[in-house]
């Protein structure tokens, strides 16, 4: 999984970001206009030029006076330098003039700016030209100036243009660069960090309203996302303890209305049992041992109710005791189905067993097994009629124990199935004392199978019987 990039991370890099962008859009234009380094390096070169030709104009003033000789030392230079040289005098008359041979022998006096450099006004008063100047010394003396004036219009395709573009590029973008950054910034850590924190502050709110049906949606990989995902795991397992605890109040109230009318009617029945006992009503041994046999019906029934009880009440609090012992398949069942084969002959139910029970290692509770089958058992007889079919087979699939207890008693509708693992359902909603029960009997099968990590299904056609499968998983060696 990546690794969260922590807030102080992000603001740090938002703030980075702020400044070097800014910083790197003034220098690229610099760089990338119209070849401007290019251009620079050329102007260096007319600055090498130009200082080259002062020089030999120094090196050859002896000779200034012989005008077509001076001008052949300086040609080589002044062709490259491809501008205009003028020699004055410290008085002010013009010496020589590259471009008029006669006024310079008239030594004429000329009024140009006397500043030894370049000189600052020129260009301004003839635009693209600009006047270099540079003092001239013989023998330690100084006794003239040089003066070159270039036309720099076509230097480049005009550098001080680009200079002047790039310095206006830069002062509009900058600044709107900086707004368009501090603008995405904004609205990054803001859904970073206030985002989060308004839906946190509204999941709040709803807790403490007692609404817990929303969601809690920022799923960012950083600090809050991880805070808004614990959040949410809090919320959802507030909403399910409410959801059990509602579901818990109301299995109480069922199981109380369920209780009340099941348990009237063995109390009712045994009541009047035993006043006629006192009564004398049983005159004879046959009825008295009638009457105690219908007593002693009435209560296992009762006390099949209070282990019913007492069992949901271990399954409303998850802590339905499951203690597994390392058990033979074929030893375990072949016990087991001794009682039962016993239970169904006293209820007069035809009952079938398997002749061969699979030798494996099983890992179980016998009492909570014995009480699956028990509860199966029991429903196959309810739902049988006098002699009728009560068959249990066993077999082994992949690494499973598979038990299926099959009765040709009445079914289950199709409708019903679905919900027949649901506490206190009963297909049978009449609650017609034949069958009895407060609907606790799959379900506890269902949470006992799934202790021991199998499965319980319900096959069922309605007049023709049904089906229970329960399946364990086998020791592998």
């Amino acid at each position: 999984m990546k690794k969260p990039l922590k807030i102080q991370s992000k603001i740090f890099m938002a703030f980075l970001a702020v400044i070097l962008i800014p910083s790197l859009c003034v220098f690229i234009p610099f760089s990338l206009l119209y070849n401007f380094n290019n251009d620079v390096k050329d102007l260096n070169n007319i600055n090498q030029l130009l200082y080259d030709t002062f020089a030999k104009v120094q090196e050859n003033y002896d000779m200034i006076d012989d005008y077509d000789k001076f001008y052949e030392k300086l040609y080589p230079y002044l062709s490259k330098v491809e501008g205009r040289l003028q020699v004055i005098d410290k008085n002010g008359f013009l010496l020589f003039d590259s471009e008029d041979k006669k006024t310079s022998l008239e030594k004429k006096k000329v009024y140009i700016e006397n500043s030894f450099g370049y000189d600052p006004n020129y260009h301004l008063q003839h635009p693209g030209f600009h006047r270099h100047n540079s003092p001239i010394f013989y023998n330690n003396e100084l006794v003239a100036s040089a003066v070159i004036t270039k036309d720099m219009r076509h230097f480049g395709n005009g550098i001080q243009y680009k200079i002047n573009l790039y310095y206006q590029i830069a002062a509009i973008t900058t600044p709107v660069l900086l707004i368009v950054l501090i603008l995405l910034f904004t609205v990054y850590l803001s859904r970073s960090i206030l985002i989060p924190l308004k839906e946190l502050n509204r999941a709040t709110q709803n807790i403490a309203e007692g609404n817990l049906d929303f969601k809690v949606s920022y799923k960012r990989n950083d600090e809050l996302g991880e805070f808004c995902r614990t959040f949410e795991e809090m919320r959802f397992k507030l909403k399910e303890s409410l959801n059990k605890q509602i579901f818990y109040e109301n299995s109480r109230k069922k199981l109380i209305a369920c209780i009340s009318h099941d348990l009237k009617t063995p109390i009712t029945t045994l009541k009047g049992y035993i006043e006629g006992l006192q009564d004398g009503i049983a005159k004879n041994e046959e009825m008295f041992n009638r009457y105690l046999q219908v007593i002693h019906n009435e209560i296992n029934s009762l006390d099949r109710l209070i282990n019913d009880l007492f069992t949901f009440s271990q399954l409303e609090t998850d802590k339905i005791s499951i203690e597994k012992e390392e058990w033979m398949a074929d030893e375990f069942f072949k016990d087991l189905l001794e009682a039962v084969i016993i239970k169904t002959e006293n209820q007069n139910r035809m009952l079938e067993v398997p002749k061969m029970i699979p030798s494996v290692k099983l890992m179980i509770d016998p009492q909570r097994i014995k009480q699956v089958i028990d509860n199966l058992i029991n429903n196959a007889i309810k739902y049988t009629k006098t002699k009728g079919l009560i068959r249990i087979e066993t077999e082994l699939k992949d690494s499973f124990f598979i038990v299926s207890i099959q009765d040709d008693g009445t079914g289950i509708p199709q409708e019903d199935l679905p919900y027949i693992f649901d506490y206190f359902y009963r297909a049978e909603k009449s609650r017609n004392e034949a069958y009895g029960g407060i609907g606790l009997g799959l379900p506890i099968c269902k949470k006992i199978i799934e202790g021991h990590e199998g499965n319980i299904s319900v096959k069922s056609s309605p007049g023709k019987g049904t089906t229970v499968i329960f399946e364990l998983p086998i020791v592998q060696e």
